[in-house]
This record gives C-alpha cells, sequence and structure tokens, in this order.
C-alpha cells in the first residue's frame, strides 16, 4: 500500500471547521464568565439585602447598566456578552404558556373596578 504525499482535502476542511468552532467558543468564554459572575452577584445580593421579591435577573441587569456606567467592557468580554444577551436571556425569560395566558385573559374579562363612593 502507497501513502500519498499529498494531504486529503477533506481532512484538512474537517480539521479547519473544528479549529473554528473551537476558536468561537474560546472567544465566547471570557464574557459568558462574566455574566455567570454578575448572575452570581445578582442572587447573592438579593439574599443578602432582602431583595427576594426582586427577580435576580432584574438585579443582574441593573448591575450590568451601571458598570456600563461606570466603565468600559473588556473588548475580550463583548462577544460572549453578546451572545448572552442573544441567547442565554432567553432561557431565563420563561415563555408564558397557552394556560397562563388564557388564565391572564379570563382575569381581566371578570375584572371589575372598584366603586368609590
Amino acid at each position: 500500500m502507497k501513502l500519498s504525499a499529498k494531504p486529503d482535502p477533506r481532512a484538512t476542511a474537517l480539521g479547519k471547521r473544528s479549529a473554528g468552532w473551537k476558536r468561537q467558543i474560546i472567544r465566547l468564554v471570557p464574557g459568558l464568565g462574566l455574566a455567570a459572575l454578575m448572575a452570581a452577584v445578582a442572587i447573592v445580593m438579593g439574599r443578602v439585602m432582602g431583595l427576594e421579591t426582586l427577580n435576580p435577573l432584574l438585579i443582574a441587569v441593573v448591575l450590568g447598566i451601571g458598570w456600563r456606567q461606570w466603565g468600559p467592557i473588556p473588548v475580550a468580554c463583548r462577544p460572549g456578552i453578546k451572545f448572552s444577551m442573544k441567547r442565554v436571556l432567553r432561557l431565563a425569560v420563561p415563555p408564558r404558556s397557552a394556560a397562563a395566558v388564557a388564565r391572564s385573559a379570563e382575569m381581566m374579562a371578570t375584572f371589575q373596578p372598584l366603586e368609590t363612593s
């Protein structure tokens, strides 16, 4: 069996493809880590400060706004934060089920304002 000196083009393309997604994941890690850190701080702040009634997501958003006003976001964190804003945030906000929408509509239909004298 004779081995060819030429590399297999399919193997090269696969190597480039696998290296591409690995590179993308590595680019996301700093921003995802920062977002996870902010979420953890928001959860701890909510419990320590007695803000259990506020959603930790809301506290994290306010912390992020505060950070942005205080100073710039590190350039290395931007891709991961952008990914978090578009993809991970959707997981944090649960979709309303059809049953919940129907209950809300039923409650609105039976709502009667208070009578004032």
